[in-house]
């Protein structure tokens, strides 16, 4: 592999490590704060709960899937 594409990759998987830590960050903030709101009969705020929870359960496959890609390329 040459140096520029080595250089692609690598800031690449510099990209996905910055939106993982942002996502992670805005996603679980939110998530704390509806936890702490809600009640167990709260409808509204325990299905928001876990729509956040799968997007970022998406997120994690989706970054996972990108780094496995990212260092098949590599190779």
């Amino acid at each position: 592999m040459g140096r520029d594409a080595l250089a692609a990759h690598v800031r690449m998987l510099a990209g996905i490590a910055l939106i993982a830590f942002l996502s992670r960050r805005g996603i679980l903030s939110r998530m704390d704060r509806l936890r702490d709101a809600m009640t167990a009969t709260d409808t509204v705020r325990i299905r928001q709960f876990r729509l956040l929870h799968v997007w970022g359960m998406v997120l994690n496959v989706a970054q996972l899937f990108a780094v496995c890609i990212g260092l098949v390329k590599a190779l």
